[in-house]
């Protein structure tokens, strides 16, 4: 990824925030992240239970 790419996506991101609002995006990273773990801790669970 170029720098022109990286600068065109950051904008894009930056206009999203200020046309959603930063709290409504911070609420879906943040939502995101723990599914994201969520289901990370799901897999070590049963990775560890096959084994077992």
């Amino acid at each position: 990824m170029n720098s022109q790419n990286l600068l065109i996506v950051v904008s894009g991101v930056a206009l999203a925030i200020t046309i959603i609002g930063w709290r409504k995006v911070l609420v879906w990273v943040l939502s995101g992240l723990v599914t994201l773990a969520i289901l990370g801790l799901v897999q070590v669970v049963m990775l560890v239970t096959a084994t077992v």
